[in-house]
């Protein structure tokens, strides 16, 4: 059994990019060493009066959030290459014990959602739309790492329980798991035409629905909260972007054309490369 552990970056309104990551976990290989290598990166990069800021009463230490960390306003006393340093480690756990991560990237208004039923239009807003389809990348690519990499073995799906939409994204699953979803996808090639080709998007291999935990209770789901948020600020080409993608990914660009609308693919460590299909292109059929 694998848990793969998502989180989004950039679901509201005015973003840039919509992002859905997930790292693919075995627990009974990674559980105890990823936590001691979580530990000693909150013992070296948190300064002491924050390693134990959170007053919980079943959880007295630090909880990891990306976004709340890269912010100097919550931490005024904690510089900010201390602060990056800290988010960079996180999110270079999962390539130092060859976890996969896949992500489905968004780019907003890039897409055209005028054809959604009117039943379901005042629901889907476009951000929400933008949402649900880097969702389904991500866990289109996540099911295919799962059906090729690890015989027969199935897995379940983890995520934050704050979740911007965690009825629309229990059903996308539900969808995905009765018939896979295809996406047309073209590929630019230097001085031809693009290469087109249809990707289907499924979940064969993943059981039951979506699960719904506590961050703070869950830090593989803290780790992948720096995963979304370093894709995020690179795909959105915002500062620090390139130094997050290395972190995450050992390469500092991603072959992605300047008019891309949407991306998803796979980082695997195993073999030190992304593999990712950036399309220009993605027609909903």
């Amino acid at each position: 059994m694998r848990n793969i552990y998502i989180d989004e970056a950039g679901t509201s309104a005015p973003e840039p990019v919509s992002i859905v990551a997930a790292i693919i976990v075995n627990p009974d290989v990674h559980w105890f060493p990823v936590m001691r290598r979580v530990r000693e990166i909150w013992d070296h990069h948190i300064p002491n009066e924050y390693r134990h800021e959170n007053h919980h009463g079943l959880h007295k230490d630090f909880t990891f959030h990306a976004k709340r960390v890269s912010d100097a306003s919550k931490y005024p006393r904690w510089n900010e290459i201390g602060r990056r340093a800290l988010l960079q480690a996180m999110m270079a756990i999962p390539q130092e014990f060859e976890i996969p991560i896949t992500f489905g990237a968004v780019r907003r208004g890039a897409n055209d959602w005028s054809g959604w039923p009117k039943a379901r239009k005042k629901q889907m807003t476009p951000a929400k739309s933008d949402h649900m389809m880097a969702f389904l990348g991500c866990i289109g690519e996540a099911n295919a790492v799962v059906r090729t990499e690890y015989g027969k073995e199935v897995a379940q799906v983890i995520s934050d329980h704050h979740a911007e939409m965690p009825g629309i994204l229990r059903q996308t699953l539900n969808d995905m798991q009765a018939r896979p979803f295809p996406l047309e996808t073209e590929l630019p090639r230097k001085d031809r035409n693009p290469q087109s080709r249809t990707t289907l998007l499924g979940a064969d291999r993943i059981i039951d629905e979506v699960y719904f935990l506590e961050g703070r209770n869950a830090p593989f789901l803290q780790i992948v909260d720096a995963i979304a948020f370093g894709l995020r600020r690179y795909f959105a080409r915002q500062s620090s972007g390139e130094d997050y993608l290395h972190a995450i990914s050992g390469v500092r660009t991603m072959n992605t054309p300047d008019d891309w609308n949407m991306s998803l693919g796979v980082i695997s460590q195993k073999e030190k490369l992304i593999i990712t299909p950036p399309p220009n292109r993605v027609i909903l059929i």
